[in-house]
């Protein structure tokens, strides 16, 4: 009798434990909602960022994917960086060879233009 007195009171003690989470996630994200605070991804994810708060905090999961997510952006990061550079580095390398090639046909239009002066 006493340890099925135990374990009634342990499950209401958790029941109301888990109510009072419950309650207080629940007015925490519609605090953030009437303030503004990610209002919008709130009222989309309402019942899904409730969820995830209240089911277990797993650290190494989280400090796992944040690194892939930095990892990922990084990556989009440098990408459009080095295709910045590799653009501007391919237009400045164009230009010059433009340049070369222009001043090469105009000594020659002068050598040839000298030649025919001469003859």
């Amino acid at each position: 009798m006493f340890s099925h007195k135990r374990r009634t009171n342990e499950k209401q003690k958790k029941n109301n434990r888990t109510a009072r989470q419950t309650h207080f996630v629940g007015q925490a994200v519609d605090f953030c909602i009437q303030n503004g605070i990610l209002s919008d991804f709130l009222l989309k994810n309402k019942s899904e960022v409730k969820l995830m708060l209240l089911t277990e905090f797993d650290e190494d999961l989280f400090i796992k994917t944040m690194k892939e997510e930095g990892r990922e952006e990084g990556l989009e990061e440098g990408l459009r960086e080095g295709l910045k550079k590799g653009r501007n580095e391919g237009f400045e390398k164009g230009r010059n060879e433009g340049e070369d090639r222009v001043s090469r046909l105009y000594q020659r239009l002068m050598e040839e233009k000298k030649m025919t002066e001469l003859e």
